[in-house]
């Protein structure tokens, strides 16, 4: 189970990489992977076991508590977002949820760093 987890925690911060240039703390890469990984945990363990997972991620007593209350909000998003997607989720799917949650306000971010976000491709 642990080791399923921390390879979903490397998946997510994967398929982040693809917005952001790095992987940083209390950013928007963060509130990514936070959103994304609990996407994933989800589909691949059920809600109850991936929320208890998370919980024992954010228990870590060396995390400044605004981090935590950030990642707990953007880990309970991303549970309650997986359960109205299709259970057919791509990843180009989850981050446009993402990206929707961004712009609506329903994502969590504690410090903004403009220079970490890549250009939005051209269509």
């Amino acid at each position: 189970l642990a080791l399923s987890a921390y390879k979903l925690s490397r998946k997510a911060e994967h398929i982040c990489g693809s917005l952001y240039w790095e992987s940083l703390n209390g950013d928007g890469s963060d509130a990514c992977r936070h959103y994304v990984w609990a996407i994933l945990m989800k589909n691949e363990f059920g809600k109850d076991v991936a929320k208890r997972i998370l919980d024992a991620h954010e228990s870590l007593p060396e995390q400044p508590s605004s981090d935590r209350t950030m990642d707990d909000a953007n880990n309970t998003q991303g549970l309650n977002d997986a359960g109205q997607m299709s259970n057919e989720k791509t990843d180009k799917m989850i981050l446009a949820q993402f990206q929707k949650g961004l712009e609506i306000g329903k994502i969590k971010i504690n410090r903004p760093i403009e220079w970490n976000v890549k250009p939005k491709e051209q269509k």
